[in-house]
């Protein structure tokens, strides 16, 4: 559940545009300064119509706090741009976060007036919640055994959670979002089959839970080390995928992204010698798996996650030969979150119940610029 919050305009004039920003709630954990909030900025005319390719920047008027923005977002074809901030400072200090925006790459709109700016008061709040419970690994430790034990729930700990309340859990880079069925004291997010989340590595996980007036409460932060030798990167690596648009010049585009571009993932034979110096084959992996997910990663120009997509692929009727997505699979909205950085292009896949992956150093990595010419 989205909240909207006070949207300081100045009259509307028949040339003007609107801005109005939202977050899931109206503050944020002192102790959750190395992730970011997402605020979401909404771009209208004066006719209450949605306005593309605008560049959205985010300020505060408190220069006592630490206020890093990490993208650089254009609105999609709804008016919204997903804004990401790092946020820092004591409890109970407050802020307004400021959204404005730039030009746009469609001249015939003819929207170059008066722009009115819109701001939401934030407040910075302590960790009110005990970290959020992993029953299956007490012992920090995420095995072969616990990961295929399936039972892999993470389990959030809070009194008087209402019906239609908003939950999140933040498992490393990845974002898992829900709302409460009814009156509860927890909420269990299911991770099992989750084979993106547990790679061998070692990953901070928290959550926080936000009514519907915007009032969040917050977890400490717990950690997790994952250490697999049937999956999470310790089978034999995965071809690596591509995306079709990107291959000839390393970039995709703002036109590139409008159309739609294609991911292209090997169905190539996996050669490898095993642990008794044997070497294995494994023919036409596409075929015989039964579960391959497509994982795209959006980083800022600093090198930072400011987006993580999963695509589950359907691989029913699949016979031989390279798989490619369908124009459309992958968002548009993907690229214009990121703005100006890159995308990561990998996938997973399950085989007689081992999931492959592709190894970091294979990962095919792609400049993205989407922001309009003149912002």
């Amino acid at each position: 559940m989205e909240i909207e919050m006070e949207n300081n305009t100045v009259p509307l004039v028949s040339d003007e545009l609107d801005v109005s920003i939202t977050s899931t709630s109206s503050d944020w954990a002192t102790g959750w300064s190395d992730i970011p909030k997402r605020f979401y900025v909404t771009v209208t005319d004066s006719n209450g119509t949605a306005v593309a390719d605008k560049n959205v920047t985010l300020t505060t008027d408190n220069h006592d706090i630490s206020f890093v923005v990490q993208n650089t977002p254009i609105t999609n074809a709804a008016g919204v741009a997903e804004c990401l901030v790092l946020l820092g400072g004591s409890a109970s200090e407050s802020f307004n976060v400021i959204a404005d925006i730039g030009g746009s790459s469609n001249s015939s709109s003819n929207l170059s007036g008066v722009v009115s700016a819109s701001s939401m008061r934030v407040e910075l709040v302590d960790m009110e919640l005990d970290g959020v419970k992993f029953p299956a690994a007490l012992n920090g430790i995420i095995d072969d055994a616990v990961y295929d034990s399936g039972v892999l729930v993470a389990n959030l700990i809070a009194s008087n959670m209402q019906l239609g309340d908003s939950v999140k859990l933040i498992w490393g880079e990845a974002e898992i979002s829900g709302s409460v069925p009814g009156d509860a004291g927890s909420f269990t997010f299911n991770l099992s089959g989750r084979e993106d989340l547990f790679q061998n590595q070692t990953y901070r996980y928290r959550a926080y839970v936000a009514d519907a007036a915007g009032n969040g409460r917050y977890t400490k932060v717990n950690t997790v080390i994952v250490e697999r030798l049937n999956g999470g990167g310790g089978l034999p690596y995965l071809h690596a995928a591509i995306i079709d648009e990107g291959e000839e010049h390393g970039f995709i585009n703002k036109t590139m992204a409008d159309y739609g571009v294609i991911a292209t993932i090997p169905g190539d034979d996996i050669t490898y010698t095993d642990s008794t110096g044997k070497d294995v084959t494994i023919e036409s992996p596409l075929s015989k798996a039964t579960e391959c997910r497509l994982i795209l990663r959006g980083l800022n120009k600093q090198d930072v996650a400011v987006r993580l997509d999963e695509i589950d692929i359907d691989l029913t009727g699949y016979s031989s030969g390279d798989y490619k997505t369908n124009r459309g699979q992958i968002s548009t909205d993907f690229f214009n979150t990121i703005g100006e950085g890159s995308v990561q292009v990998y996938y997973y896949l399950t085989l007689n119940n081992m999931s492959y992956s592709v190894s970091k150093s294979n990962m095919n990595t792609y400049v993205v610029d989407v922001v309009p010419p003149g912002i």
